[in-house]
């Protein structure tokens, strides 16, 4: 008979490896190490033999293969772990979608319910990572099972919340045209716009730290032939500039949108040429050059009274960085 003390002493091991494993921009160490700690909870299955250091995706597919192999039933919070892991951990692997989707239709087939955080990590993979038809297509198969998703009203708040942000931001912005685009799709269907969406999973990304999924999540609306409005794209590029390794990215999606006879706001191109002032040496600065020259011949001139406004709260030497690299090409 298993003590009080083994089990803590197992959940402690699980604990102190989801405490090694976890990275920033990744859950998937706490939900495996959840996964196993359940399973330990639940039967006589034992994992010491397994290489927990080394836990991925991959290894808790095995696991959940050998737990049926050795005629261990999984029960649905076991189901719920390893679908959110493949969902979550899905940047990494775009062949985890179709797991996390294969696994969730075994969970439903089984008649066990999942939780709603698990779900809703299947549909944002689905949504980052295949096209609109793909989608359709996984709701369908889930509604043939005669389960309907329910979201949370705290995600439904927050993406009308989204959609209203970006309302608001486009009208300050003059992009009416834009702001008509999403407005009527949304009042005939009563259906929140694709691009309202994806734009919500963005700043969800960003706001959680996630620019590698971020950039993922644009790639996967553009396979999907949703275009970005301007909204999305100061929303996509501002963030991109917080992360110095995606700052090359932050500046092809600038260019993009000026290719697309959209006007970045003042924000957000003083945030990409502040970028360059971060690196500190000669080659940067002359990269920014480069750049406001390029939008120029572009046929856009940067606001120089504009971008001092934007960065009234910068320390001085940042202010005057910035300026040197627009005003060198302004008076040129």
């Amino acid at each position: 008979m298993t003590t009080l003390t083994n089990l803590g002493s197992k959940c402690s091991i699980c604990w102190q490896i989801s405490a090694r494993l976890m990275k920033p921009k990744s859950y998937l160490g706490l939900s495996l190490c959840r996964l196993y700690c359940r399973m330990w909870l639940s039967s006589q299955w034992s994992f010491w033999s397994t290489p927990m250091l080394e836990i991925k995706a991959k290894a808790a597919l095995k696991a959940y293969q050998h737990m049926v192999a050795t005629g261990v039933t999984p029960t649905s919070a076991t189901y719920n772990a390893l679908i959110t892991a493949f969902a979550e951990d899905s940047s990494s692997d775009s062949s985890f979608v179709g797991y996390a989707n294969k696994y969730f239709l075994e969970m439903l087939d089984k008649g066990m319910k999942p939780h709603p955080g698990c779900y809703i990590s299947v549909f944002d993979a689905i949504a980052c990572r295949e096209s609109v038809d793909k989608a359709k297509e996984v709701l369908e198969q889930i509604k043939a099972k005669g389960f309907t998703p329910v979201f949370c009203k705290w995600r439904i708040r927050g993406l009308k919340k989204e959609a209203s942000r970006m309302f608001h931001a486009l009208v300050d912005d003059g992009d009416v045209d834009e702001v008509k685009e999403i407005v009527r799709p949304t009042l005939e269907t009563g259906v929140e716009s694709m691009v309202a969406i994806y734009t919500s999973i963005i700043t969800a990304y960003l706001n959680a730290g996630k620019t590698k999924a971020v950039l993922e999540a644009y790639r996967g609306m553009l396979a999907a032939g949703v275009a970005l409005n301007s909204y999305t794209y100061t929303v996509l590029i501002k963030g991109l500039t917080t992360d110095p390794n995606f700052f090359e990215d932050a500046k092809k999606c600038l260019l993009e949108m000026m290719d697309k006879g959209k006007r970045p706001n003042v924000a957000t191109y003083t945030a990409v040429i502040e970028a360059f002032t971060r690196k500190e040496d000669k080659a940067a600065e002359e990269e920014g050059k480069d750049l406001v020259w390029v939008m120029m011949s572009k046929g856009f001139v940067p606001n120089a009274k504009a971008m001092r406004e934007v960065l009234k709260e910068r320390p001085t030497n940042v202010i005057r960085r910035v300026m040197n690299i627009v005003l060198s090409k302004l008076k040129g």
